[in-house]
């Protein structure tokens, strides 16, 4: 009889080392068969294990840590396939190192994933030198200032939204300038601080009203396809949330960072008919890919997380009649459902900042 619920982690180790299992836990569920995961891996080895609940109305969870090399840095992964609610997937990957991953969805599923070197392709660009050391949080009432959307009127510069995509521009303008973004860790104080007005009017750029609203909008429907077997795909009409991030959005991604130039990027983050729900969407700089296989792997400056060199988001570009889904690191820079480009025009941060 088939569990409820059950996974199929599969795990390749492309490192040219052996991994040796550091520890492993099984909070929900069991391992099928009595088969834990294995205590090495060897060089180029492909290896597999399998949870699944073991009781009424319940799902399977587990974790384990691998070291890289004799006594190395541990690569961890974790997942979890509740009874109720998505599937969920994490990992954490030791500097110098890129962990992919794929599949995962359903109730009785496959997940991936692949451990190898990371070869990145880089701007100059990094959060800890070219970003704002301030995160991206401001006290209710810090600016009346509101974007005019039509339906509603959305305020700016709270704790519930804030201005990550002035964030962005801002740092990528000073960067593109040549310039060091202003050294202070604390956030500006507000309106007529010439550094926090500067970040008011680059998220209204961001914003290119109407047009990234509009197509926020259009996306967080509901009822919008998640993949291209959508009734109107045929013709043309519309591509899934899949066909967005991979045919349209990473493709000018890869093309910014091979010129050097780090690009903006706008994660959605949810489904919604509500548009005050636009706020709930996350504006993030990529300064760096990776590429292995099919899978893809983001570097990002993210204005929530400041200083970090290592946030990144990854996905696998192999099909888009599927739902695509996206690995973050931290895990709480996720859920992202699309990521479509912003448009993105450099100006001079003005000398008073």
């Amino acid at each position: 009889m088939t569990a409820a619920r059950s996974t199929v982690v599969t795990v390749t180790n492309a490192t040219g080392q052996v991994l040796g299992k550091a520890w492993q836990d099984l909070p929900h569920g069991m391992w099928s068969g009595g088969i834990e995961p294995a205590w090495t891996i060897g060089p180029g080895e492909t290896v597999s294990w399998q949870t699944e609940s073991d009781g009424i109305l319940t799902g399977t969870e587990g974790r384990v840590g691998y070291h890289i090399g004799d006594a190395g840095p541990i690569a961890e992964l974790h997942w979890d396939n509740p009874y109720g609610g998505g599937n969920s997937y994490d990992e954490v990957c030791p500097p110098g190192w890129a962990m992919l991953r794929g599949g995962g969805a359903g109730a009785n599923t496959t997940v991936t994933w692949l451990l190898e070197p990371a070869q990145w392709h880089v701007t100059a660009f990094r959060p800890s030198t070219h970003g704002f050391r301030f995160p991206n949080s401001w006290p209710q009432g810090t600016t009346d200032k509101t974007i005019d959307l039509g339906l509603v009127r959305l305020p700016i510069g709270d704790a519930s939204n804030g201005l990550c995509g002035g964030m962005v521009y801002a740092a990528l303008d000073y960067f593109m300038a040549g310039r060091a973004v202003p050294p202070q860790a604390l956030a500006p104080p507000g309106e007529g601080d010439p550094l926090f007005d500067f970040l008011v009017s680059r998220l209204f750029d961001s914003f290119d009203i109407p047009n990234l609203p509009a197509r926020l909008f259009a996306i967080m429907e509901p009822a919008y396809p998640d993949t291209d077997r959508g009734v109107l795909e045929p013709v043309g009409l519309m591509s899934g949330r899949s066909a967005v991030m991979i045919r349209e959005a990473w493709p000018n991604i890869k093309e910014w960072i091979d010129a050097g130039v780090p690009r903006p990027i706008c994660l959605v983050k949810v489904k919604s008919l509500n548009p005050g729900d636009l706020g709930k969407n996350h504006q993030v700089l990529a300064w760096g890919y990776y590429v292995s296989g099919t899978g893809v792997a983001l570097a990002l400056y993210d204005p929530n997380d400041p200083g970090d060199d290592a946030c990144s988001l990854w996905f696998d570009t192999a099909r888009t009649d599927v739902v695509v889904g996206v690995g973050t690191s931290p895990p709480d820079l996720g859920p992202v459902l699309c990521i479509l480009t912003t448009a993105y025009t450099q100006v001079q941060p003005p000398l008073g900042t």
